[in-house]
Parts: structure tokens; sequence; C-alpha cells
């Protein structure tokens, strides 16, 4: 059903800022019409701010959305504009209106979704032992120096994915059902997650989360998971998929005091699918229950890059602040445009590198300016893309886990 510009269906000058109108939700896009165009979206939009095109803003792709269902412009016109967004939710925590924006955005990609790149993200997600495979020879290519002769002569996308190798990466793949006692008595029983990046590229963060929480008197089970909370796909056309593998998920998770989530990105999207489940980093959870153990000193100046999926969906407050605040010797180095995102949206790095790049760089720069020893942040797709965004810059500066910082901490001899 198309809708007249100026009227609705039944033939009534169209309301403006009226949400959930029965002309909105009769075409499945709820709050489409309730932008006032008053541009305070525009400064907290990373693309925007990246470019300076209107058409990279929430509020210029919400007219192209409008355009779109009004029958004024067709799909793939707007295709390109929409897929440029990092979907960091700024403009949401802004909007007056309280649009719904990501919900329109991704609405769209699910109605026009780009198949060949859900269907080869459903190849690779839905498959442990690909991922593993994948993952595997990616570690073995860092390890042997292979990957910086590669990127000279590989192909422009398989450039990309290679860039976005961590430096230092580690795996983390314990027996399916395992499970890992308390030390002295115990204070509870929590479930880990894995996730698809973190248990392949991020695997030292996995196990120090797991002999932190056994040291501070937490059993910790990891139950048989999908090898992917669905979050990739869900953010990228293939909603349905994503929504079901999070599902999936959270019913291999639950049952335990808490679900531990390594990955602030997982977390925000487990729990968007069902904030009943307690769904929460691990640094929370201690946060939540204290920490018995003696923090001894760890002299380093570091910059936190708070992820977005923190600020903007579950709206909390940083955890790994307050702890870090807590450890002797470390000294915060607070940096400009802290709130602002990093860039990495998921497979964004793949489907708009320019994009991508410009606001890394911006990120990048930022960060650059305090001169940290470290950089700290708790969710592995921001990590690996302020790593590839400093490089760069030529800086090899280290991107850790604020866990690895705890963990140095209390296992310090």
């Amino acid at each position: 059903m198309k809708l007249d510009p100026q009227t609705t269906p039944d033939g009534f000058p169209r309301p403006e800022g009226n949400t959930h109108l029965p002309c909105d939700s009769s075409d499945g896009l709820p709050g489409l019409f309730d932008c006032m165009h008053c541009g305070l979206c525009l400064q907290s939009c990373p693309t925007y701010l990246a470019t300076g095109l209107e058409t990279d803003s929430p509020r210029g792709r919400l007219t192209l959305l409008r355009a779109e269902m009004e029958g004024r412009i067709e799909a793939p016109a707007i295709g390109n504009a929409l897929d440029r967004c990092v979907q960091c939710h700024a403009c949401e925590v802004v909007c007056p209106s309280d649009v719904p924006y990501n919900s329109l955005l991704q609405g769209f990609q699910e109605r026009h979704p780009d198949l060949k790149t859900t269907q080869r993200l459903s190849y690779w997600l839905g498959s442990t032992r690909r991922l593993r495979a994948i993952s595997g020879l990616a570690r073995f290519m860092q390890r042997k120096s292979i990957q910086a002769l590669a990127q000279k002569v590989a192909p422009k996308k398989l450039q990309r994915m290679l860039q976005a190798i961590p430096q230092t990466p580690t795996a983390f793949h314990p027996t399916s059902g395992a499970s890992y006692p308390a030390i002295g008595k115990q204070r509870g029983r929590v479930s880990l997650h894995l996730g698809c990046v973190d248990s392949n590229f991020f695997g030292n963060v996995l196990q120090q989360t797991v002999e932190l929480l056994n040291q501070e008197g937490f059993a910790v089970s990891i139950p048989a998971q999908p090898s992917c909370c669905g979050a990739l796909e869900a953010h990228s056309g293939a909603g349905a998929v994503g929504r079901l593998r999070g599902t999936d998920t959270l019913q291999a998770l639950s049952g335990f005091d808490a679900i531990l989530v390594t990955a602030a990105g997982c977390q925000a999207f487990l729990h968007q699918l069902d904030p009943r489940e307690k769904v929460l980093d691990p640094l929370e959870f201690l946060l939540e229950h204290g920490i018995r153990s003696e923090l001894k000193p760890v002299v380093q100046q570091f910059a936190l890059d708070t992820p977005c999926h923190k600020q903007n969906i579950l709206g909390t407050p940083d955890a790994a602040l307050e702890i870090l605040r807590n450890i002797p010797g470390l000294e915060i180095l607070p940096h400009p445009y802290a709130d602002e995102c990093c860039g990495a949206g998921g497979i964004a790095f793949l489907r708009e590198p320019e994009m991508t790049d410009a606001v890394g760089k911006r990120k990048a720069a930022a960060l650059l300016s305090v001169k940290p020893q470290v950089v700290v942040s708790a969710n592995s797709g921001c990590r690996i893309q302020i790593e590839a965004s400093l490089r760069k810059q030529g800086s090899d500066l280290k991107i850790v886990h604020p866990i690895s910082l705890l963990h140095q901490s209390i296992f310090k001899k």
C-alpha cells in the first residue's frame, strides 16, 4: 500500500508528529512520520559528521524512507544511503519525538535484503566448524606474517577482511558443556556466552573471564550453544534468522544466576530480544556482587572508549569505568568524541569501507591526541575497528578489554 504524501489513506490531512497512527502501523513502519526535521540528531550522527551530507544523516535517511514508502522513489535508489548508517543508535537518544530510527532502518533492510551478503553470513556464522576453520587460518596467517603480504596482493574486499584480523588473535574452544568450579565458598553460578568473534579471535578475554569469576567464587558453565548470537545477521537484513539464533542462544544459556557476555554488541542484542533475561557483561556482574580479591597496582594510562551499545541501547553506566577507577595506578585519560561511534557497525567495514574508514579516522585521531599507553573497549567489533583505524594512522597502540586489566590486577604476583 502506497501513501499519498499529503493525506492519510482515509483522505484526511496527514497529522505530522503523531506516533502509531493507523496509517503508520498498517504499512509496518510505526513512527516514520514522527520526525519533525529539527536536526537535533545531526551532531550526534557519526556518518553525518564525517561527510556533512544530508543523506548521511538520520533525518535524511528517514526522508528517503518516507519517499520510498509513498512511491516517490524506488528502493534500490536509497539502499546505499541506508547501508552507510553504522547503526549506533545515537540519534535515538537525542530525538525529542522518540522516532524508532533503527527499527525503521532494519525493517527496510529486511524487506530489501542483500541476499548474497545474508546467505554468506548465515553460511559462516551458522557452523562452529566452519567458523573455527576460517578463524584458524586467519590466526595462522597472522602468526606467520603472511597477512601483510596477502593484503598487498589480495582483492579489495579480501584486504578489508584481512585488516580486521587482530594483531594478536587468540582462541578459546572449551568442551561443550564444560563447567569451571568456584574457588573457595561458592557465591553463585553463571553461564558464559562464547560468541563467533570472541571465541575465535579474543579467546584470552573469555579465559580471563572464567579465571576471574572462579577466583571471585562463581562457578562458570559453558552450555552447548549456537556458534553466533545472531546479532550480525539481524543487523544486516537477515532479521528473522538472527532473532531465531538469538532466541536459541538465550534458551541454551538460561537457568543460571546470570548470562554473561563479554561483547557489548552481543549483550545488547540478546537483552533486546528478551529483557526479562539477566544478560550482563562480567564486570557489571562483579560490580553488582562486589569484588572480594585485593586489587594490586597496575601503573598505566588508558583511554576508555565505551561502546555505543552500552551508551545508546542498554543505557547503563559503564561498569568498566567504575571498576578500573578502583585499581591503584590506573589513570584514565578523557579523550575528545568519547561518546561517538568508532564506525564498526557490525559488518559495515565490508559493506561501506569508505564510510567506516572516515568515522574510524576521527576516532583514532581523538584517541591519539591524549597519548594513552593503552585503549580499553568492551566490544570485539569496536576493538577490531579501532585497532585497524589506528594502524592506518601508523600507530601500534594496544586495544584491550577491561577484563584484561582487572585480571592483571587480581592475578599480579
